[in-house]
């Protein structure tokens, strides 16, 4: 019989039996073999780490960055989920605000702003000439009227046989007095001492503070431009008119009487829900406190979600420090 001399710890005795040489015929095959969960928090323990270190214990490279991409890849279905929300959000108001505003009429304070750049005529200087009014009352609207009528009357009056320009000036006519009584003298704002985010309270309150000034003459403002100011500043179309475009809305939409709502089932019907939810909007937001709210709103989601995650990263932190030291030792 054939006697081996030991050489390794897989040796019993002086004699190599069967389970010996299975055991090295498979460890050629396989090569090395990959240590246990047990055994690696055994080899952490024996060299003194932390539990919260014992993980990255025994593992190759591959699988550490593996592991490290995976956890950079946690949450990336929310981030994605946010930002489509974000930016349907900003598409939705951005349609609402442009087809708000395409209904709206083209201003005429454009047309009476006239330039002399260029050799250009002023149009204001020509409206008034048309109406036969001095520019020192282009604020009484009464004079701008009375002149307007008389001017109608007079082309009204020719025959269409003797005056084949009479539309022409018809439409000019239109055209002068429509500019000239939607002319913005003075600034609604200034005039009530307002700025443009004020509710009608305040609206109100500034109102009655400028109508006692103006009637124990300490206003330079007349009552009658006060009055004005505040019919339009407190209703919201009319103020929206006057916000957007810097001239007096049409006299309908000042005057416009406050009626009930008749649901929003009614507003699908008639195909005028984009208005009422612009509108919703718009009133919502007319509010300082409510940008404060937001803000808030977004530092107590991320406080409460750092809260809950506090133990998480704390782990990570000291997983990433015992890397760094095994990095350091040469491991």
């Amino acid at each position: 019989m054939q006697h081996f001399v030991a050489r390794g710890p897989l040796y019993s005795g002086s004699v190599q039996d069967s389970g010996s040489r299975t055991m090295l015929r498979n460890a050629a095959k396989t090569g090395p073999r990959k240590p246990t969960k047990k055994e690696v928090i055994d080899e952490g323990n024996a060299g003194g780490y932390t539990p919260g270190r014992q993980v990255y214990r025994g593992l190759r490279q591959d699988e550490l960055e593996a592991h490290f991409e995976e956890l950079q890849n946690e949450g990336i279905c929310f981030r994605r989920c946010m930002f489509f929300v974000i930016v349907a959000t900003v598409f939705f108001l951005l349609w609402l605000k442009w087809d708000k505003e395409s209904m709206v009429a083209e201003p005429m304070q454009a047309k009476i702003q006239g330039s002399n750049e260029e050799g250009g005529e002023d149009l204001t200087d020509k409206y008034y000439d048309m109406l036969n009014v001095k520019k020192e009352d282009r604020a009484r609207r009464e004079k701008v009227e009375e002149a307007y009528k008389q001017k109608l009357e007079e082309v009204q009056g020719k025959d269409a046989k003797d005056c084949p320009e009479c539309n022409n000036q018809l439409v000019q006519l239109q055209d002068a007095y429509n500019a000239l009584s939607t002319h913005v003298v003075n600034d609604y704002h200034k005039v009530l001492n307002v700025n443009k985010r004020a509710g009608y309270h305040d609206i109100k309150k500034a109102y009655q503070k400028a109508k006692q000034e103006a009637e124990e003459g300490k206003s330079s403002y007349e009552l009658a431009e006060i009055k004005e100011a505040f019919d339009i500043m407190s209703h919201p179309e009319a103020r929206i008119y006057y916000n957007l475009y810097a001239a007096k809305p049409p006299a309908m939409m000042k005057h416009q009487q406050k009626v009930t709502h008749g649901g929003w089932g009614v507003e699908i019907g008639m195909g005028t829900f984009k208005y009422a939810i612009l509108k919703a909007w718009l009133d919502y937001f007319d509010n300082g406190w409510v940008d404060i709210g937001f803000f808030m709103c977004i530092f107590l989601v991320l406080g409460i979600k750092v809260w809950n995650n506090r133990h998480e990263f704390m782990e990570k932190i000291e997983q990433l420090e015992a890397m760094e030291r095994m990095a350091m030792e040469g491991r």
